[in-house]
């Protein structure tokens, strides 16, 4: 196995161990949920709740703001590593290769 493969299988395992524990505490959330409104079914009405943004809008914009930000962020380190790849492999880059990249950014 290479190193890539090795890594994305990690990756994969990590992944698949995260999905299960989130599967049982959005489970646990349920459960946890209806028997307070078993305890407490009538839940009084704030004055100001039609203001609110839903709690799904406000992750939602949380999590497209992330996107992005983590676009942001490789699309940077992608810039600096084109520009010092050549120093990295040894190879003394022209200046205009390393101008043009630099530009690019």
């Amino acid at each position: 196995m290479t190193v890539a493969e090795i890594t994305e299988s990690v990756q994969s395992q990590v992944l698949d161990a995260l999905k299960q524990y989130q599967d049982l505490l959005v489970e646990a959330v349920r459960g946890a949920a209806e028997t307070v409104e078993e305890i407490v079914p009538v839940r009084p009405e704030l004055p100001f709740a039609n203001q609110l943004p839903r709690p799904t809008e406000l992750a939602g914009n949380v999590f497209d703001f992330a996107e992005k930000l983590l676009a942001n962020q490789r699309e940077f380190v992608t810039s600096v590593l084109d520009v010092a790849e050549p120093y990295v492999a040894g190879k003394q880059p022209t200046k205009k290769t390393a101008t043009t990249k630099s530009t690019a950014a």
